[in-house]
């Protein structure tokens, strides 16, 4: 299983992308490891639905735990050198700021796991 969850901070605003089957939001976080002084930067994306919901909600700045598979990309830069991205397939998407915490002009909550019917699903606790 690869799961990742993930908290900190928005570094740009979201943006969404439509591709020939779909639509893609993304947008790019900062985890702050206070152990070591370190900042690791992830890019996240989120597909379909959860990207229509959450477009235009994600500004720069904000903190958000992001739960969901984390993928490395790896691609050569302009000057030849290989590079390597991490990146999210965001599953749930949670604000941390109490202000952006609740939905705006009567939207539904952020995108969460399609519990698929399953009639043991608990929406309090997620499973």
């Amino acid at each position: 299983m690869n799961k990742l969850c993930l908290t900190g901070n928005v570094g740009v605003d979201a943006e969404i992308v439509a591709t020939p089957n779909s639509q893609k939001l993304k947008f790019s976080i900062a985890h702050n490891n206070y152990r070591n002084d370190k900042t690791t930067w992830f890019k996240v994306e989120a597909w379909g639905k959860k990207a229509e919901a959450l477009n235009g909600r994600i500004k720069k700045g904000m903190k958000v735990t992001v739960i969901g598979e984390l993928n490395m990309d790896r691609w050569t830069g302009n000057d030849g050198a290989e590079r390597t991205d991490l990146v999210v397939n965001a599953d749930e998407i949670e604000f941390m700021d109490p202000q952006h915490s609740k939905p705006q002009g009567g939207q539904e909550p952020i995108a969460q796991p399609d519990p698929g019917g399953d009639e043991n699903y608990d929406k309090e606790i997620g499973f």
